[in-house]
């Protein structure tokens, strides 16, 4: 998987390059904002390579509605909450994928113990609150940028709360603890870069 993978991400540069190519000759953009919008178009592909990964490995775990529920909610949070970032898209890559394999194994257990899942909820949204946005060495924000994230991470936490609820009150219960264990999931992320950022 990891060469396939490597492999994919090489097209998605190819690709870039040639979708920036077709914009400045159709004259959308100007020479001077090449190299800005090819690095732009391949974040966005990038992110739907690895986003459709990680609903294809969700969807083999959980099934295919809360494979998508929680690989939605965990890239909608981490884009303002921050966290850990690894030093490559290849080791971003693998550890995304481990991450979901190993939360999403825990669906049906949490199952078998109602109260736990909220509870475990519960305290990913108050770490969020606490400590959004975080930091980390491979991404850099500026302290404006920490105060827009600060105010969009409680506001898409307050969307994924109404969520829970909505999928809770319609009886989807594999699909709420998948959420429920999303949210966990970026933060347990924002603690791990915390502690790193306290111990460099």
């Amino acid at each position: 998987m990891e060469h396939r993978t490597i492999w994919k991400l090489a097209q998605m540069r190819f690709l870039s390059i040639k979708i920036t190519d077709c914009f400045l000759r159709h004259r959308w953009i100007d020479l001077d904002d090449v190299e800005v919008c090819c690095y732009a178009v391949y974040r966005r592909l990038s992110r739907l390579l690895v986003g459709a990964l990680l609903v294809l490995l969700g969807s083999i775990e959980a099934g295919v509605l809360p494979g998508i529920c929680f690989t939605v909610t965990f890239l909608f949070m981490r884009e303002v909450t921050g966290g850990y970032h690894a030093t490559n898209e290849m080791q971003c890559v693998i550890l995304s994928c481990i991450v979901e394999f190993v939360l999403l194994s825990l669906v049906d257990p949490l199952l078998d113990l109602p109260p736990c899942q909220w509870l475990i909820m519960a305290g990913g949204c108050i770490c969020i609150i606490l400590i959004a946005p975080v930091n980390d060495e491979n991404i850099h924000l500026t302290n404006t940028e920490m105060r827009i994230n600060a105010q969009r991470s409680w506001l898409r936490l307050a969307i994924i709360v109404g969520t829970v609820v909505i999928f809770n009150y319609f009886g989807a219960a594999h699909t709420v603890t998948a959420i429920q264990l999303s949210v966990f999931g970026v933060a347990a992320s924002m603690l791990v870069a915390t502690l790193k950022n306290m111990t460099t």
